[in-house]
């Protein structure tokens, strides 16, 4: 179960961060159910790592024990075909190599995550800085799972 909990939050992750519009959008909200068809194929190449998805949802379930909330960065390393999760103190929870057709299609991003309980309940925060059609967005998104 714990590991659908962070393929699915993976997947949603990839797919806003990495959703590219392809007709004239009026907002970021337009873009995000439009995906490139050259991006849909370079993601076919990619392959999330299980233990990669293990050592997240430990590092959040520790973390929300000891603390109260978890909090992590990731940042696509354009250059080296990979995707880097950080701590809150900069220290690497995982590096995940990407094919290259999907770095060559993912535009710039960064995302902090916050997950923290609240009434019993996870709540799941995330700011991402990405490129959307050349220019820089912040996307903002909160959600309480069950």
């Amino acid at each position: 179960m714990r590991k659908n909990f962070i393929l699915t939050i993976l997947m949603f992750l990839f797919i806003n961060i990495l959703s590219i519009a392809v007709e004239n959008p009026t907002n970021i909200s337009d873009s995000t159910g439009l995906v490139d068809p050259n991006f849909q194929e370079a993601l076919k190449d990619y392959k999330p790592n299980l233990e990669n998805i293990d050592k997240m949802f430990n590092y959040i379930e520790k973390n929300i024990k000891e603390k109260g909330r978890a909090v992590f960065y990731s940042k696509l390393e354009k250059e080296k075909n990979e995707v880097i999760v950080v701590d809150e103190n900069n220290n690497i929870i995982y590096t995940k190599k990407i094919p290259e057709k999907l770095a060559e299609q993912t535009p710039y991003f960064e995302v902090k995550q916050i997950y923290q309980l609240k009434n019993g309940k996870t709540l799941g925060y995330s700011e991402m800085n990405t490129e959307i059609l050349g220019k820089k967005v912040l996307y903002k998104n909160g959600k309480i799972l069950k």
